[in-house]
């Protein structure tokens, strides 16, 4: 659902937010699986540690913030058709 966006200064209008959809620890683990990464790799994209990211995928952290965004871009990626 989007809005429309009140414009700023000058005319300016903001880029409209693409409501985030929550993901599940079985989730991020099916997207980095998808990859092929080790849970490294994706420690590196989400701008974190190893140690926080096996907590995310164990239940043990939550999945919010920046890491949410990031995660929905990459599953979002990840549904997109291919083109041949």
């Amino acid at each position: 659902m989007q809005t429309e966006a009140t414009p700023l200064h000058d005319g300016v209008k903001p880029l409209p937010i693409t409501p985030l959809q929550p993901i599940t620890p079985a989730d991020m683990v099916a997207i980095r699986n998808a990859r092929n990464w080790k849970r490294s790799n994706l420690a590196d994209y989400l701008g974190c540690d190893y140690t926080t990211v096996w907590r995310m995928e164990n239940g043990k952290a939550s999945i919010e913030g920046a890491s949410l965004r990031l995660l929905n871009q990459l599953k979002t990626e990840q549904q997109r058709p291919v083109n041949s």
